[in-house]
């Protein structure tokens, strides 16, 4: 299936669920998805879709799952996210994101499930990684353009396999207690199934051909 998402799809106010990935859809993700106050879960991995993440996306306030990794999306991470008080995993890995990771992530937490997952990998974030990431439950920054000293905390908490591939991130390994240099490469990919999705072929109306 080949096309894009409609600004149309903002008229399914009810929905909760939705899942567009793996359809080899195109174009931006339209503000209108904002428009969907209720959902939950959204998935749009394994597209060609390019443009921006809306910071209106912060407007999503039930959202527990995000995974929108292995597209084309480009510009920063919008801090709303970091706002979101349920949000659980977070994927935006295998995409052209830019900039610095926001020091929301962490910052707010308001649920003890929040942010149990969140994977930034292979991006071209730069800056330091935020001290407030010790708040979440698993991370991967690997592969990015990230600088500075990484703090010994987040290394024993997470594992430095999760920060490889960011030349100009330090680290003392000795210090922190670890092994293996931030240089070290373990693949490492967090599965979750979300279950009872919908899938966007059932809703015509909002997908265009291209």
């Amino acid at each position: 299936m080949r096309g894009f998402l409609s600004e149309e799809i903002g008229n399914l106010k009810s929905l909760g669920e939705l899942d567009f990935s793996g359809l080899n859809l195109s174009g931006a993700l339209p503000s209108a998805l904002c428009d969907l106050t209720k959902l939950v879960s959204l998935s749009g991995a394994e597209n060609q879709i390019y443009g921006s993440i809306p910071s209106e996306i912060g407007n999503l306030k039930y959202l527990e799952y995000l995974h929108l990794g292995s597209n084309r999306l480009t510009g920063q991470i919008p801090p709303t996210l970091g706002n979101l008080p349920f949000l659980q995993i977070l994927d935006l890995s295998s995409n052209q994101l830019t900039g610095q990771i926001p020091t929301q992530f962490g910052d707010n937490i308001k649920s003890k499930w929040y942010l149990s997952t969140l994977d930034l990998s292979h991006n071209i974030l730069s800056g330091t990684v935020p001290s407030s990431l010790l708040q979440l439950g698993d991370v991967d920054l690997s592969y990015n353009a990230l600088e500075g000293e990484l703090p010994c905390k987040l290394v024993i908490q997470f594992g430095s396999e999760r920060f490889v591939g960011n030349p100009h991130l330090r680290h003392d390994s000795t210090l922190c207690g670890t092994s293996h240099p931030i240089l070290h490469h373990r693949s490492w990919r967090n599965v979750v199934g979300v279950r009872n999705n919908w899938r966007i072929s059932n809703l015509y109306p909002v997908l265009q051909e291209s």
